[in-house]
C-alpha cells in the first residue's frame, strides 16, 4: 500500500471510533437551531440556549436566525452579525468583523482568538458583556453600510 493510502486508512479508523464533538465534524448540515442543538453535547445545551437568548435580546426584531458553516448565526439585510456554537467543554461566540479586540480588558480570563471567544460550560455566561459585544458588532455593521 502506498504511503498516502495508509495514512488515509489510519485516519479513517481513528475517526470511526470517535464520537463527534461538534456539529462541524458531523455529517450533514442542520436546517435550524433545534436541529443544530441535537448535535451539541447534552451538558452544554443549556449554555447554548442562554447564549442564544443573550444574543437575541441584544438584536432588533428584523434579524434572521440562519445556519451558516454548520453553526447558528444571526444576520440582517446588511450581513452576518454573529455566529455561536456549542462544544464539549465550552460555548463560543464568533462576532464577525474583528470586534473582540475592543473588549480585550473585559474578556480577560476567557480564551480569545482573533474572531472567537470561548466561555467554559461550567462557569456562568457574562450575559451583559455578550450583549455589549453583539450590540457593538451590529453598530459596526450598520456604520459600514451607511
Amino acid at each position: 500500500m502506498k504511503k498516502r493510502a495508509v495514512a488515509k486508512k489510519v485516519r479513517g479508523k481513528k475517526a470511526a471510533g470517535r464520537k463527534s464533538r461538534s456539529v462541524a465534524t458531523a455529517p450533514g448540515t442542520p436546517k435550524d437551531f433545534e436541529a443544530y442543538l441535537a448535535f451539541v453535547p447534552e451538558h452544554g445545551r443549556t449554555q447554548v440556549r442562554k447564549l442564544r437568548k443573550a444574543i437575541k435580546d441584544a438584536l432588533p426584531g428584523d434579524v434572521q436566525e440562519v445556519i451558516s458553516y454548520k453553526m447558528p448565526a444571526f444576520r440582517n439585510e446588511k450581513g452576518l452579525i454573529v455566529f455561536y456554537a456549542g462544544f464539549a467543554g465550552h460555548v463560543s461566540l464568533f462576532p464577525t468583523g474583528g470586534v473582540l479586540h475592543h473588549f480585550a480588558k473585559e474578556l480577560q480570563g476567557y480564551p480569545v482568538s482573533k474572531g472567537t471567544v470561548r466561555f467554559p460550560i461550567e462557569k456562568p455566561l457574562p450575559l451583559p458583556l455578550i450583549k455589549k459585544i453583539v450590540e457593538f458588532r451590529l453598530a459596526q455593521l450598520s456604520a459600514k453600510s451607511s
